[in-house]
């Protein structure tokens, strides 16, 4: 379940890897708002080489 509300309640994520998404979308559903800052100029597809997303997480 989504809420939009925040409640004046701020969440700043560093790190927009895959632990960074999914802290961030878990802080939005629990009202949040949510800021994720990632350095990496490039695509992240070298980082993490063998980390995939499983279906259950989908």
């Amino acid at each position: 379940m989504t809420t939009n509300r925040t409640d004046g309640r701020r969440a700043l994520v560093v790190g927009g890897s895959l632990g960074g998404l999914f802290a961030g979308l878990l802080l939005r559903q629990a009202g949040w708002h949510v800021d994720i800052y990632e350095r990496a100029e490039g695509e992240l597809s070298g980082r993490g080489a063998g980390i995939v997303v499983q279906p259950q997480l989908i």
